[in-house]
């Protein structure tokens, strides 16, 4: 199993989680780890739209500008990556496990360069193995 995470301000984070599930069927598990709030739970994406994410990202890293976000097939989960003026990276998001349900998680996280930098390559990694 491939755990791919992004180290956040204040212990923060966010994880996937890409198994051989992730690489036969499109599922895989993510965790949002967020002040005093955690959660874990399915998400769904194909190969070519995590492949297509990283090289969003790869390209906001390098520009240092613009935004890249970030839906799953069910649309349980929506991020926005972007960058704010102090040159940190933005993460916003939204994750709802049933639709059925008004639970969800809404959150917003900072990192900086190099971890962001650090999660692309790990993202790269797993995609390739």
């Amino acid at each position: 199993m491939n755990e791919i995470k992004l180290i956040c301000e204040n212990r923060e984070y966010l994880g996937f989680f890409l198994d051989n599930d992730f690489f036969e069927y499109g599922e895989s598990q993510i965790e949002i780890k967020v002040s005093n709030y955690f959660v874990r739970g399915q998400v769904w994406f194909s190969f070519g739209e995590l492949k297509q994410f990283t090289k969003e990202m790869e390209q906001l890293y390098k520009n240092m500008k613009g935004k890249v976000v970030l839906i799953d097939s069910e649309c349980n989960l929506d991020i926005t990556f972007s960058l704010n003026r102090r040159g940190y990276v933005l993460v916003k998001g939204r994750y709802q496990e049933n639709h059925a349900r008004e639970n969800k998680l809404i959150f917003e996280m900072e990192t900086t360069q190099p971890s962001f930098n650090e999660w692309i390559s790990a993202f790269n990694n797993a995609l390739a193995e």
